[in-house]
């Protein structure tokens, strides 16, 4: 083909069409029968970088070197020579024309190949250039917004299947749109069976909560409010099995704001909220007995309170500690120490009225509120409680333990100012019972109950009786002990008393609750110890023959190994003859401290010291633990020798420890003589000693009658 141009007659177009091809938004060429160029339109000048003068006449294929030559020449073949149109797709014919748009990029565009006939029959081509770009990048834009959306699709899909929660979407008016598997596996149904299914029936209430008349679903349908991580409500199964849920329910709205349905996500949270109702529980309630413990009483105290302040309604509350129940849990241990407990809180359950609130404040304390109960009926009913456990007979490998109880009683009247007041009340009570001797009741007063016996001022205590340590301001009073049969030497027990700062008698009972708590016990006993070893070599300077001295020691001090140590250097300092200290223990300090009574006894009776058990019979009463004390005395309990008179089982108990005593070599002393009559029968039972205010009087022991 000829590299020159050759004379082309200019193609005949009109001014107007040539104006109106320029105008076009799409290119075309006109080629002769030879494919040479005749023209094109300012839209294939502007695209192409080519002017239609510089290039006029040009064989096409020389113009645009680097097009696809074959498929376009064969178009234009097919429409000079056969009168064929052809269509040239961007799809198929990739980028025939180098050309682009004023940012330099390549423009993507499809061909028409069209004949046009002359008037002498010859044909031109005439070739349409469309720019598909914008086309082509929204239909990418769409495919790419389709392919999201099918991808998202996919992933709500997967998402909706894998969420650990149960999932369901409904339509506006609540019928099932869609579930996932957790949703199938707690209802119970599969997802044809809840297809098109109200919600109500899939997934029922078993109850409506905090006044909700309907199901939360269909409240936020009907509200379009969302309702999130709720866990006060309870669905069942298809078998009727309830399950506690925490679900989230929100509507799904349009951006018009046209309400499409909801989804609710909902998981089984039926484990966690019983372990939360049993920690709750827990945190209440006592582990051993069941019974509410201290922090539930202060509450139920508290509501009580400000009843009785709102109306006139009158309560009361009793503190019940346990006498000597230390005895059974250090001698049998703790595992029978809560048995025990067990049973005392079955035992006062028993005997309570239905409304009767009963709590376990402490190892062996335990609170009982009596609601609207008369301060004369709530002490009836404490000195039936104190009764029933003094009655109550635990036994343990074939050995019976007897428990007493101190109550202290304080009215709930509504002038209180907490809770904790009342508590505080309630406490001084008890405490003042354990102080007048234990196993009884008291009733709480303000104006005795708020002094001494008042814990808040015990603390008072300390400093006096530091300072009467110092100043020694303590007295020895003395009480015979009476030889029944008159064959023994004299025997007297010292007691102690506390002076004040006038010099006035203060009653062991007021200062040795407040030295036993603040361990000033021991100190007391050796003061005790000491002043009785002056008075006894004070006797020998004169000649006078030495009674036996019985001196009370604490269970404190018997269980401190520095008191040992302590008493045998004052024992060296004065040299007596020992035989005549007589050390006098409680049944319940020797058992409660076991080990350590008997090696103090093991060392005092090296030194010829002799020993009595005090209260015998009113704890333990185990004869077993006599075996291996050296014991030289059993001072019968009290309590059953002031009946010994008309009540056979105090004489018959009384009677039975005489004879095994005297089988064992052990004298027996009788507290609480007050006549001549129980005397007798003392004397009949074959008791050796008696002591109480029938046969003397307690009196100062440097004035006492040798």
């Amino acid at each position: 083909m000829a590299t020159n141009k050759r004379k082309i007659p200019d193609v005949d177009l009109s001014d107007i069409q040539t104006e109106v091809f320029d105008a076009c938004g799409f290119g075309i060429i006109i080629l002769d029968e030879y494919s040479r160029l005749l023209y094109w339109n300012n839209w294939l000048s502007k695209h192409s970088g080519l002017s239609l003068e510089d290039t006029k006449g040009e064989f096409l294929e020389l113009i645009f070197p680097i097009l696809d030559r074959a498929r376009l020449l064969n178009a234009i073949d097919d429409a000079l020579h056969y009168q064929l149109p052809a269509t040239l797709s961007h799809k198929l014919n990739h980028q025939p024309f180098p050309l682009k748009n004023s940012k330099g990029n390549a423009i993507a565009h499809n061909i028409k190949v069209l004949p046009v006939k002359k008037p002498n029959e010859k044909y031109h081509c005439l070739i349409e250039i469309t720019d598909i770009s914008a086309t082509l990048k929204r239909e990418k834009q769409l495919r790419d917004i389709s392919t999201k959306m099918r991808h998202e699709k996919e992933w709500a899909n997967v998402t909706l299947l894998s969420i650990a929660d149960a999932v369901i979407t409904t339509d506006p008016n609540g019928h099932i749109i869609a579930v996932n598997d957790k949703a199938e596996a707690l209802t119970g149904l599969t997802r044809s069976a809840m297809q098109g299914e109200r919600i109500t029936r899939v997934c029922p209430l078993v109850q409506a909560v905090e006044g909700l008349d309907k199901h939360p679903l269909i409240e936020c349908l009907d509200s379009r409010q969302a309702l999130t991580d709720s866990a006060n409500f309870q669905f069942t199964t298809t078998n009727d099995t309830p399950y506690a849920v925490s679900l989230s329910v929100a509507p799904i709205i349009s951006q018009e704001g046209e309400l499409l349905g909801s989804v609710m996500t909902f998981r089984d949270i039926t484990q966690s909220r019983n372990i939360t109702a049993q920690l709750d529980w827990q945190s209440k309630h006592d582990h051993l007995t069941g019974l509410i413990n201290r922090r539930e009483l202060e509450a139920q105290l508290e509501h009580y309170r400000v009843d009785a302040s709102q109306t006139n309604n009158t309560h009361n509350l009793l503190y019940i500690d346990l006498d000597q129940f230390k005895i059974v849990n250090d001698t049998c241990g703790h595992g029978v120490g809560d048995e025990l407990i067990r049973q005392i809180s079955d035992l006062l359950e028993g005997e309570l009225r239905d409304n009767d609130v009963i709590a376990r404040i402490g190892g062996d304390e335990f609170c009982i509120i009596l609601p609207i109960c008369p301060a004369e009926k709530a002490v009836i009913i404490a000195e039936t409680l104190r009764q029933c456990i003094l009655d109550h007979r635990f036994t343990h490998e074939e050995k019976p333990y007897v428990l007493g109880a101190s109550i202290g009683i304080v009215e709930i009247n509504g002038s209180e100012n907490s809770a904790a007041e009342i508590l505080s009340a309630a406490d001084s009570a008890c405490y003042a019972a354990k102080s007048l001797g234990r196993n009884r009741v008291h009733e709480y007063n303000p104006s005795s109950d708020s002094g001494e016996n008042h814990p808040q001022e015990v603390m008072q205590w300390f400093s006096r009786l530091q300072s009467a340590l110092e100043d020694d301001r303590f007295v020895l009073y003395a009480q015979k002990i009476a030889d029944i049969h008159g064959d023994h030497e004299p025997h007297f027990e010292v007691l102690i008393r506390m002076l004040n700062d006038d010099g006035n008698i203060i009653p062991p009972n007021s200062f040795i609750p407040a030295a036993e708590r603040f361990n000033l016990m021991s100190r007391i006993d050796c003061w005790v110890i000491k002043n009785v070893c002056e008075y006894l070599a004070s006797l020998e300077k004169k000649n006078i023959p030495l009674p036996i001295i019985s001196i009370n020691l604490s269970g404190t001090s018997i269980g401190d190994a520095k008191f040992l140590e302590t008493v045998l250097d004052i024992f060296e300092q004065y040299r007596l003859s020992l035989s005549h200290i007589c050390f006098e223990i409680t049944e319940t300090a020797a058992i409660s401290n076991l080990k350590e009574a008997l090696n103090f006894m093991t060392e005092m009776k090296k030194r010829d010291c002799k020993f009595s058990l005090d209260d015998f019979g009113s704890g333990l009463s185990s004869f077993a633990y006599l075996k291996g004390m050296p014991v030289d005395y059993l001072k019968i309990d009290g309590h059953f020798i002031k009946n010994i008179t008309h009540d056979q089982v105090d004489k018959a108990f009384v009677e039975s420890i005489s004879q095994i005593a005297q089988v064992m070599n052990i004298q027996t002393i009788a507290e609480f003589v007050e006549n001549d009559d129980i005397l007798d029968v003392l004397r009949t039972v074959g008791v050796d000693y008696a002591q109480g205010y029938g046969v003397s009087k307690p009196q100062p022991l440097d004035s006492i009658q040798l």
